[in-house]
């Protein structure tokens, strides 16, 4: 309970004799919009679809999620969930979590095969969206819910429409499967970003363009073995390959492409990667780059999670046994 919550007691000694509080203004009904909805980035009617989820109308509730945000399987997993710090029930207990309930939804909606409904009126207007990532997708959505007719790069060209994603997505494999049911014909692991430095003697920041390092090739290597046979697009990765080794490991995962070793050592190296891969093929007794593509992969009946998990605890075994251990 906080003062807030009661009448303030009046103010004898500067006020105007009174028995008690007594009504100086009229009160007028303002229609504001709760703090959660204000803070949401989307625009979600927040308040409205929790009220049909509390009262088991799930559908109902997903369609209302879905009349502002498309994607709430993605966001209620990527969303850093501003609606939740304005909350008013943290003034309670705690704020009420958001981006589960949405996340849920989501999922439920996944599961049930709800399908979006179609508009009402055609505007007799083209659109066409440039881009296929949440951005575009939640654009293309929204264009369509008006009646305009929505047209994607991939439907306006005949070559093969890849999209290269960051590896900075909360929920990479959630995303690489969305565009791959939106119908992207390759996914790139992963968008090198342009990181900026500071010279301290300048005092400025300078542009930073860093070639990749075999040590980089870590993180796709891993998406790649767990989303192959996952989605239809072809998979392909575009950084941490330098030398023979480096090619070889992603070829057993799926699809190599590189650049910074080519910029690194020049054109001629491609003839050094390529000699490689053959020696390293014959002497483990491939014969075509088929026998050797995604041999390491996770296969699509294997649990992905458990797998992650082994790894994590063969890594923890393997360092204690170590020189250097911890423990």
């Amino acid at each position: 309970m906080t003062s807030r919550d009661l009448t303030p007691l009046p103010d004898l000694a500067h006020e105007l004799p009174r028995a008690g509080p007594a009504q100086s203004r009229r009160p007028i009904y303002v229609d504001l919009l709760p703090p959660c909805n204000v803070a949401c980035p989307a625009g979600e009617n927040i308040q409205a679809w929790l009220s049909a989820l509390e009262a088991g109308r799930h559908e109902q509730a997903w369609r209302g999620l879905v009349a502002d945000n498309p994607l709430p399987a993605i966001h209620g997993r990527v969303c850093y969930h501003p609606c939740e710090g304005a909350c008013n029930r943290s003034e309670l207990d705690s704020a009420v979590s958001i981006h589960a309930v949405e996340r849920f939804l989501g999922d439920l909606a996944l599961e049930r095969s709800w399908s979006f409904p179609a508009p009402i009126v055609r505007s007799g207007k083209r659109v066409l969206v440039v881009g296929a990532g949440p951005s575009g997708l939640s654009a293309a959505y929204h264009l369509a819910r008006r009646g305009h007719e929505v047209e994607s790069v991939k439907a306006a060209v005949t070559i093969p429409v890849a999209d290269k994603l960051s590896p900075y997505l909360s929920s990479i494999g959630e995303m690489a499967r969305r565009l791959d049911e939106a119908g992207a014909d390759g996914l790139v692991l992963f968008n090198r970003f342009l990181h900026p430095d500071l010279d301290v003697e300048s005092l400025a920041v300078v542009p930073g363009l860093g070639l990749s390092h075999p040590t980089d090739g870590r993180l796709p290597r891993t998406w790649i073995a767990l989303l192959r046979g996952r989605v239809q697009a072809s998979l392909a990765a575009s950084t941490g390959v330098d030398g023979p080794d480096d090619l070889v490991k992603y070829l057993l995962a799926e699809v190599v492409m590189t650049t910074s070793s080519l910029l690194r050592h020049g054109p001629a190296h491609a003839r050094a990667l390529l000699e490689g891969l053959s020696t390293w093929m014959a002497r483990k007794g491939f014969s075509t780059i088929g026998e050797v593509r995604g041999k390491l992969a996770v296969a699509p009946e294997e649990d992905e999670t458990a797998r992650e998990r082994a790894a994590y605890v063969a890594a923890l075994r393997a360092a204690n046994a170590s020189t250097r251990g911890p423990w």
